[in-house]
């Protein structure tokens, strides 16, 4: 019989974590989602790379929040490895352009970009795209995805541009 009731008081803890979880993901997807467009310049002796990144945050708060987190990552980032580079902007927007909100489906476009999905509650969805950079060089950036995947627990993933 005790071991009943504890099987019983297992069973209600576990229904009530789940029930937690379950309405803490119905919050979460009732936010009305933003998107974080970032920009980055870089200089290197006679060219110069445009970054972009799109992140999917979960409402206008989150994406804010996200900005100023990149903002701070890159700048630190980008002065150590790239003293050229300059963090351009950020800019919150409640939806994207449909030429880049397509980027989100993951499929082929005229540019190779990275897709960064979502593995845990702290991590958000993004894509980056780099402008300016060869056929030559977007296929290096593919084969460095385990780099970009690590420390990250969601999957980063390479969408090769279209080719003819």
């Amino acid at each position: 019989m005790k071991k009943f009731i504890i099987f019983l008081v297992i069973l209600g803890i576990s229904a009530l974590a789940f029930d937690k979880q379950k309405k803490d993901r119905e919050k979460e997807l009732a936010r009305k989602p933003a998107y974080l467009d970032a920009r980055l310049k870089m200089s290197f002796q006679d060219r110069s790379l445009d970054s972009v990144m799109f992140v999917k945050a979960l409402d206008e708060a989150d994406c804010q929040q996200q900005s100023r987190v990149l903002e701070d990552a890159l700048k630190k980032g980008a002065e150590s490895i790239c003293p050229t580079c300059k963090f351009q902007q950020a800019e919150c927007k409640e939806e994207l352009a449909p030429r880049y909100a397509k980027l989100f489906d993951d499929v082929p476009t005229s540019v190779t970009y990275l897709s960064l999905s979502r593995g845990s509650s702290d991590e958000r969805e993004a894509r980056v795209i780099y402008w300016g950079v060869s056929v030559e060089e977007s296929d290096k950036l593919c084969n460095a995805v385990p780099q970009f995947q690590k420390g990250r627990k969601g999957k980063v993933s390479c969408v090769r541009a279209q080719r003819e």
